[in-house]
Order: structure tokens, then C-alpha cells, then sequence
């Protein structure tokens, strides 16, 4: 950091060096005094690229140049495509993830923001990264991350899933108020702020109720209330925050989910899938997270997949990996919540192990195909029946003993106080077999329990 007379701060040359920081307190290419009126710009920490990284590719007008931007350390398989089809990549992040392990072999430079949440200071911090960078394609590497990337999309007029679009998939209200003009039977639901709607839910329905973050991913805030007392007592403390939550009728159903390739409004590849547990069970009272295929030729497949379809096409959504979820109860289902994203909790390894897809990789190809003339082409694959099991774990290399020789395994996961196999097979049935020897073993061997958490996993 270059410090001024007067106590100016100002901008150090970048240089290819992974030890070197430079931070940048003030407007881009000014100098910022202490004592100016006007706010600094959000400070944009960086982390150069290995010397030599520039080397690994060759240099071309054509080169199709990444925006990377991370909420968490996680997307290292993204990454790891990009590099492979020949792009550059610039890797954005938060000032607080710096000492995280990021796969920095694999992009050609790294900066961070203080903060994401500030949206005119994380744009003026994407704007003066690109007054010298043309970026072609800005992609996300969580969930997160997706409104971010809309948003830095608009800015700089990039193509991309729009502001619009975006709404629809990241927000639980957006989402299902969608779906219910599109005839797509949803949960009965409000939003959270207008009182007379909240009574008229309680009314029409009956205990418990569903509250949730309209924005938060997967099961993380989520309260489940079983009174109207209850209901009126969290309204009261959200206070301000009661407009971004939304309040629905707990529906006592299987919960099933689709992940589906989509290319050019065209379903390419579409596997359903049921959770043993609910995910909200899992992440409230702890236990062993399983997952299974369902049976394609089963009516509930086919019941799912022609719903998914109508979701897909009410959300707008014409390209990209996408996980959509639903309530089954008997013959009824129920639209519950979409993402324009790989699914989380590792749950891309049950449509992996079922087609040999990987969906982080197809993600990467559509992102890149879509700013290219390369045609996008999904290579040939055959459905089969496939499961996932997985949880904390005591040990913090755990051992799979003779489990971790079954022949139908396809991932196997057993690290960081976790552990986790995704497997296949031709037949349900063995695959049936194969869940309830690995449930007992993780549970008797195995599983830890925590309290749930108000940040993601």
C-alpha cells in the first residue's frame, strides 16, 4: 500500500506475485484524502496470480475472459472447466475468505470486497477491475452468488440470466407467486409483513406454518411454528426484516427434487430424485442426509418431470443446471423452490452417479458455449438408478471400512469430519439395499450431530 504526504493513500502497481496485496481505498485511479467529503470506495483487496499463471494459456483476442464471484470458498470444479476450455478467470470474493484454500492454480487472479451486501460499492470495485479486463461471462460459485452475478450482469450489460429471471430463482416469494399464475399447485403462502394476510393464512389452514428467509438457500433460517401465538411472536421480533420472510402451510409430504440440464429452453437432461429426510429435518435435528433416484418409469417420475417442465417454463429459464423441489403427497405434488444452480450438499453426485453427468462441468460448458459460436452438445449418457448418503462425522478422517468396497460406489467422501458415498446400480432395488446397510453403518460408526446453524454449510 502506497501512503502519500498529507496522509494520501494511493494505488500500487499490481505485480504477478502471490505474496504481494495491494488495497485500493480510493475511487479508481484517484487518490482518496482523510479528510474528503465524499465516501471512499469499497476497498478492494488483491491477491495476484502465481508468477508465470498467465503462461498456462495461449494469449488470444478471442480468449474468453471469466468474472468469478464467490459468497463462500466453494466452485473449485467450475473453476477447474474453465481452465480446461481455455478461459481466464478472475476470481471475486469476500475480504473475510482471503486464508481460505482457493484453487489458485486455476484462475489468473484473485481480489476481494469487503462486503457484497453494499451494492454501488461491489459495482464500483467490478467497474474498475473492468476498465482494464473484458469480461465475457460472469459466473457464480454458489448460490449466493447468483443475484451478485445478475446484478454485475446489468451493470455491464453482459449476457447472462437477467435481474429478472434471477428474482424468480433466488426468491421464495418471487418463486411460488410465479407459480401460482401459472396454475402450478403451491403450498397455500404470504408474505410475512401484512398482517391481515397473515391471519387469513392461519384461518385457512391449520398448524404448523412454515417461515423462511425469502433469499436464504437450502433449510437455513427456517422456522417451523405451531401456533398462532408463535406466529405473532417471531413477526414481532423480525421487526424491519419481517417483508424479506414468507409464510406458508406446512405440507406433511415426501420431498422430492429434479435436476435438470437445459440448453436453449430444451430439457437435455432431467434426473428426479427423493430425500429419505426432509433437508429441513436434517439440518434442524441433525442425522444421516440420504438421497435416492426415483424410478424413472414410475408414474411419480413421470409426474415430476412433466411439472418440472412447466416450472422451468414459467420461471423463464432457457439455459443452465437448474434443481427444482417438490412436496409429493399421494397423487398431489407440489412446486416447493427452484435454483438456477448445481444443487448443494454434494447432492450433484446422485445425478452423477445416475447419468455419469458432471453438473459442474456442464454448467461451465453452457456458460461458455452461450459467448462463443462452439456449439453446446451433451455428451451421450444412460440413466440408471442411483443414491447418496452422507453426514458429520466423529472422526475427522473417517474410514469406510468394508462399505467403501461395494462395487456400485461411484464417489466416496471422507474428510474434514465428513463422510459420504454416492453409488449406482441397474436395479432399485439393490440400490434400496445398499441405502439401509449404509444408513446403519453411518449412524452406528459415523454420525455427529450439531446444532443447526444460521449461516450455510
Amino acid at each position: 500500500m502506497a501512503v502519500g504526504v498529507d496522509g494520501e493513500i494511493g494505488r500500487t502497481p499490481l505485480v504477478h506475485t502471490v505474496e504481494f496485496f495491494t488495497v485500493l481505498n480510493g475511487p479508481a485511479g484517484c487518490w482518496w484524502r482523510r479528510s474528503d467529503r465524499h465516501r471512499p470506495c469499497l476497498g478492494l483487496i488483491a491477491l495476484l496470480s502465481f508468477e508465470g499463471t498467465h503462461q498456462t494459456h495461449t494469449k488470444s483476442l478471442l480468449m474468453v475472459k471469466v468474472l468469478a464471484i464467490a459468497h463462500f470458498c466453494k466452485g473449485e470444479r467450475l473453476l477447474k472447466t474453465f481452465q480446461e476450455l481455455g478461459c481466464q478467470t478472475v476470481l471475486l470474493s469476500r475480504a473475510d475468505l482471503q486464508d481460505k484454500p482457493w484453487p489458485r492454480e486455476l484462475v489468473e487472479e484473485v481480489f476481494f470486497v469487503n462486503d457484497f451486501r453494499h451494492r454501488r460499492d461491489f459495482l464500483n470495485a467490478v467497474s474498475y477491475l473492468h476498465q482494464d479486463r473484458d469480461f465475457d461471462v460472469v459466473a457464480p460459485l454458489d448460490e449466493y452468488a447468483v443475484s451478485t452475478c445478475a446484478t454485475v450482469r446489468a451493470h455491464l450489460a453482459l449476457p447472462g440470466l437477467c435481474e429478472g429471471t434471477t428474482r424468480k430463482v433466488r426468491d421464495k416469494l418471487t418463486m411460488r407467486c410465479a407459480a401460482r399464475r401459472n396454475d402450478i399447485p403451491v403450498p397455500r403462502f404470504c408474505g410475512f409483513n401484512n398482517k391481515r394476510q397473515i391471519a387469513g393464512l392461519m384461518a385457512d389452514s391449520t398448524a404448523p406454518w412454515m417461515v423462511k428467509p425469502r433469499s436464504a438457500g437450502g433449510s437455513v433460517r427456517i422456522h417451523k411454528l405451531w401456533s398462532e401465538r408463535e406466529v405473532w411472536e417471531l413477526w414481532e421480533s423480525l421487526g424491519d426484516k419481517r417483508s424479506y420472510h414468507l409464510m406458508e402451510e406446512f405440507v406433511e409430504a415426501d420431498v422430492y427434487h429434479v435436476d435438470t440440464v437445459v440448453h436453449e429452453g430444451k430439457v437435455l437432461l432431467e434426473v428426479p430424485g427423493r430425500y429419505a429426510i426432509p433437508p429441513f429435518d436434517v439440518w434442524h435435528s441433525g442425522g444421516v442426509f440420504c438421497a435416492q433416484t426415483v424410478p424413472r418409469k414410475s408414474k411419480t417420475a413421470q409426474d415430476l418431470l412433466r411439472l418440472n417442465r412447466r416450472v422451468l417454463e414459467a420461471m423463464g429459464i432457457r439455459n443452465g443446471v437448474n434443481h427444482v423441489e417438490f412436496l409429493g403427497r399421494g397423487e398431489d405434488i407440489y412446486f416447493l423452490e427452484i435454483a438456477a444452480r448445481v444443487p448443494g450438499s454434494n447432492l450433484d453426485q446422485l445425478a452423477t452417479a445416475s447419468t455419469g453427468v458432471d453438473l459442474y462441468r456442464e454448467s461451465a460448458r453452457l456458460q461458455y458455449c452461450a459467448v462463443t459460436d462452439e456449439p453446446y452438445k451433451l455428451d451421450k449418457f444412460h440413466y440408471r438408478e442411483a443414491g447418496i448418503v452422507q453426514c458429520l462425522a466423529q472422526q475427522e478422517t473417517p474410514s469406510l471400512g468394508k462399505v467403501g468396497e461395494l462395487p456400485e460406489l461411484t464417489w466416496t467422501w471422507c474428510a474434514d469430519y465428513h463422510v459420504g458415498v454416492a453409488f449406482a446400480s441397474p436395479k432399485a432395488s439393490r440400490i434400496d439395499d445398499i441405502t439401509a446397510e449404509l444408513l446403519d453403518h453411518f449412524r452406528e460408526r459415523h454420525l455427529a450431530v450439531l446444532p443447526a446453524s444460521d449461516s450455510p454449510a
